[in-house]
């Protein structure tokens, strides 16, 4: 709805001041009318000059127009998305050096999340790493580019899981995390939790989820599940040959083949759960969870101000140009030094 206001209105308190002083300098200009026989034609026919006075109090009104700042204001609806994060949770225990398919369980996830984000450019999104500990590596950023790079880089490596209480699948930790790590003014938020393991320390993750869900976040988890679970994983080197994975006892790593706890995370955090055994189906399930989350248009207040003194400004002009032409088609011959014979 649009209205018109004024910033100064007690400056039309002038106008007629001005007016009044507009008089008495135009009696002093011209003299008493009479004997003026020119003026005194008008005055026995004082339309004209009711005019003329007319004209120059709305050359006043609109030169205080000006001053007053006359404008409109209005308020409109427009549709907006809601700001919309996300954070990928993703584990890079050395369990996601395996590999089924020609590519590493991790290689998969990053080219993944790459594609994700670059789909994606009005989204926020943040990323965690884990394995015995999670660390943050990208807060809230819609830097598509330097998101992508950034993920191009990250290896098993990237947490010295070597060292004593980084290595294992800390789930419960990394959910913390992510919760804690949401910009405040997102206004959708949604953690996506990829990993191949069972949670094997930390604190019970279904409590975690729990409590995340409370804080309107949602949880989608991805179980990269093995095709044939009863075969141990493995890994190509460098040189070519393949390393079976084994845990800290030496023991032969397989892939879980029923990850019940995260059926169970994905469903107390109010999300999705699915089953990845290739790039292909994780491709997918990435599609599938943009497509069940799909912003809907909000409608955003804006408040409009134009301001009417440009367009004052030239009537002003233009009037008081007209003002000037009347007066002297009135009183020419008086302001040449002319009288009538």
């Amino acid at each position: 709805m649009n209205h018109f206001s004024v910033s100064f209105p007690f400056i039309f308190v002038f106008a007629p001041c001005i007016l009044v002083f507009w008089y008495v300098f135009f009696r002093e200009k011209n003299g008493i009318a009479l004997p003026n026989r020119l003026l005194a034609k008008f005055l026995k026919n004082p339309k004209s000059l009711f005019v003329l006075w007319g004209i120059r109090f709305f050359v006043i009104v609109l030169l205080l127009g000006i001053g007053a700042d006359i404008h409109i204001s209005g308020t409109r609806f427009v549709p907006s998305l809601p700001k919309k994060e996300v954070l990928v949770v993703l584990d890079i225990s050395r369990s996601m050096l395996a590999e089924e398919s020609g590519m590493s369980r991790i290689e998969e996830s990053k080219q993944v999340i790459r594609n994700f984000v670059f789909d994606h450019p009005s989204y926020s999104f943040g990323l965690i790493v884990f394995a015995g500990k999670p660390f943050l590596l990208i807060a809230s950023s819609q830097d598509s580019s330097g998101i992508g790079e950034y993920v191009s880089h990250i290896s098993v490596n990237t947490i010295r899981q070597s060292l004593p209480g980084l290595s294992g699948t800390n789930i419960a930790d990394a959910l913390s995390l992510a919760a804690k790590s949401f910009d405040n003014e997102s206004q959708i938020k949604e953690i996506i939790l990829i990993t191949d393991g069972e949670k094997n320390l930390g604190e019970d993750p279904i409590g975690i989820a729990s409590q995340v869900a409370r804080d309107n976040i949602k949880i989608h988890t991805i179980a990269l599940v093995s095709r044939d679970p009863s075969k141990p994983l493995f890994f190509t080197r460098n040189d070519g040959n393949k390393e079976y994975l084994r845990d800290e006892n030496g023991n032969h790593i397989y892939g879980v083949s029923n990850p019940k706890l995260l059926r169970e995370i994905s469903r107390v955090g109010n999300g999705q759960f699915f089953e990845s055994r290739n790039l292909s189906e994780l491709t997918k399930i990435f599609s599938d969870i943009s497509h069940s989350s799909r912003q809907k248009n909000t409608f955003e207040k804006k408040y409009t101000h134009i301001s009417l003194s440009p367009f004052l400004f030239l009537c002003f002009i233009g009037v008081l140009w007209g003002e000037r032409l009347y007066t002297r088609r009135l009183f020419g011959d008086v302001y040449r030094g002319e009288s009538e014979k």
